[in-house]
């Protein structure tokens, strides 16, 4: 990682860096100190607390991590403190040891407050604050037995959505707040799984994901705050579902809820969560009360019909095709496959059956109908997915023929891919396979130069080291990769052989570069495309023997071409000349 809190936008990619900066702009960062020497701590508020720490040299960030889940890379909590740290600077008054000590003090008098001090204080604090007394009602339900948890926790959240409503709208800015808070409701519903107390635990999750799913409406949501908090509650009953000790009753309960909340279409018009549901209510039902699942999906297919409503009455009928066969009850699940077979997902389900058992003449006969009457609905995609079933098979019957014919067609089926080039490769000897990758060479290049133009545009050279220089990579074949290279290539198309041909031939690599950055040069028109252009000045320098004095000369010359793009002359002046301007 090597960036600075100046250029950090250019090396993250676009949907976290806007994901980030909203974070920040709305405040979620709740903290930001330093920890020594160039080292930073911020605490950011998502769906819960995060903990990001940094560590920088002068205004370089060398190292970034956050606690949360996310293992891409850079996430939106750090991309917010590095806002938050560049409007701030990097030199702030210390804080920490104020914050300590003010928790030292905290927990200094807590410990000297006997029972009656605190009991006049709650008291105090419930008659400022309506909020208080539930949340401590609440928090101490189990000693209040006749409390209605549900209708408590269900009264507060229509407050907490209320207080981030306008007009019964949530807008984008207002889901950030909601999200916190509502993050501390479920908390209560994880905290009570953790210590077994599963009723409370299925009673909070269930108003939770009720309440915040009837918002979605009226939401902007597309921070995807309240959805993480909807799954999350989900996750707390799919966790339940899954207990073997769960007693009946509250099985009973949970299937219940589920059933009335999946009524409503919305659950499934705003994301997966209805599909998620499901998921639930068949680990539920599928020990003890198969007919309460059944029920379900024959009532959902009832009621999700109309336009646009195919891939869900599909998705309900397979899942009852093989939840029928996960109970036991395999002549019903067989009579459903068979009045179905029009229904690509059902026909998955056929072949794969006859597949586990091993009765491959049948699972081929059904893929080969299925492809028949893919091509018949100009369903491409649906011939590709029976094909690779096709390939799987062949590859279970020893059919080499097959193998070879189905592996080729898929290594360049959609430009080339690495995976089935290298089956292909693989159904060969040593000994034969360059005699047949050499004929596949010359029948491309015979083809791709027959071929008439479509378009007065289109470069049968383009295409011809579209089509041949990932196999010429494969193969390693480096001079004929350079030999194929088309006239005038694209900086992309050089970023693309870049690795394999820089150092191998820098002489012709760099005649091939000047131009194509000379008209990089030429169309840059803001800041973002200057940091661009250098930073593939300064790559060519590194990666290129000779390539110094020639890059050089050129930014020069183009300092002085343009001496009204200020922005331009920096950013080449840093990056590239290495001199502070």
């Amino acid at each position: 990682m090597s960036f600075t809190l100046h250029n950090f936008e250019s090396n993250i990619p676009e949907k976290i860096l806007r994901r980030g900066q909203d974070y920040f702009e709305a405040g979620a960062v709740t903290s930001l100190e330093p920890a020594g020497k160039g080292e930073w701590l911020a605490m950011v508020e998502g769906s819960a607390e995060y903990e990001v720490s940094l560590r920088m040299s002068g205004d370089r960030v060398r190292e970034a991590e956050c606690d949360c889940p996310y293992d891409g890379g850079v996430c939106k909590h750090v991309v917010a403190v590095l806002y938050a740290l560049r409007q701030q600077g990097t030199s702030p008054a210390p804080k920490k040891q104020r914050k300590k000590t003010g928790k030292t003090h905290f927990e200094e008098v807590l410990l000297k407050v006997d029972a009656d001090e605190m009991r006049d204080f709650i008291r105090k604090m419930k008659a400022e604050d309506e909020r208080f007394g539930d949340r401590f009602l609440l928090y101490f339900a189990d000693k209040a037995p006749g409390l209605d948890v549900t209708g408590k926790y269900r009264s507060m959240i229509r407050q907490i959505i209320r207080r981030y409503s306008n007009r019964g709208f949530i807008d984008y800015s207002s889901t950030f707040g909601l999200s916190r808070e509502m993050y501390k409701v479920l908390r209560d519903a994880e905290d009570a799984l953790a210590g077994k107390n599963y009723r409370q635990a299925a009673e909070v999750a269930e108003v939770v994901a009720e309440e915040l799913a009837s918002v979605f409406e009226g939401c902007d949501d597309s921070a995807g705050n309240i959805s993480e908090i909807l799954i999350r509650a989900i996750a707390v009953l799919r966790e339940l579902s899954q207990l073997d000790t769960l007693a009946p009753p509250l099985r009973t309960q949970m299937l219940d809820f589920i059933d009335a909340v999946l009524q409503n279409r919305h659950w499934f018009d705003y994301g997966d969560f209805g599909y998620e549901l499901l998921s639930v209510a068949e680990s539920l039902a599928v020990h003890a009360y198969p007919e309460r699942f059944l029920s379900l999906l024959d009532k959902l297919a009832k009621t999700h019909t109309g336009k646009y409503t195919g891939f869900r009455q599909e998705f309900f009928l397979t899942s009852k095709i093989r939840f029928l066969a996960t109970v036991g009850r395999e002549a019903e699940s067989a009579q459903l496959i068979a009045g179905h077979m029009d229904m690509d997902d059902v026909r998955a389900i056929a072949v794969q059956r006859a597949i586990d058992e091993r009765q491959f003449g049948e699972a081929k006969k059904l893929l080969q109908e299925g492809i028949e009457l893919a091509r018949q609905r100009s369903h491409p995609g649906i011939v590709h997915r029976w094909e690779l079933v096709l390939l799987d098979i062949a590859r279970q019957e020893h059919d080499l023929e097959a193998e070879r014919h189905f592996a080729k067609k898929f290594a360049f089926d959609r430009g080339v891919n690495v995976e089935h080039y290298q089956a292909w490769k693989n159904t060969y000897s040593e000994q034969e396979w360059p005699g047949v990758i050499e004929a596949y060479i010359q029948a491309t290049i015979e083809g791709v130069r027959k071929r008439p133009r479509q378009f007065a545009w289109e470069d049968p050279e383009q295409s011809l080291f579209f089509h041949l220089s990932p196999v010429f990579i494969q193969e390693a074949q480096w001079e004929r990769l350079l030999q194929f290279m088309p006239a005038d290539p694209s900086l992309d198309l050089l970023h693309n052989i870049h690795p394999y041909l820089a150092h191998r031939y820098p002489k012709e690599m760099l005649a091939l570069y000047l131009p194509a950055l000379q008209k990089q040069a030429e169309q840059a028109s803001n800041r973002k495309e200057y940091y661009n252009l250098a930073k593939n000045m300064k790559k060519v320098m590194q990666d290129i023997d000779g390539s110094h004095e020639p890059v050089r000369r050129m930014a020069n010359e183009l300092i002085q071409k343009y001496p009204r793009r200020p922005a331009m002359i920096e950013e080449l002046t840093k990056g590239v000349l290495g001199r502070k301007g």
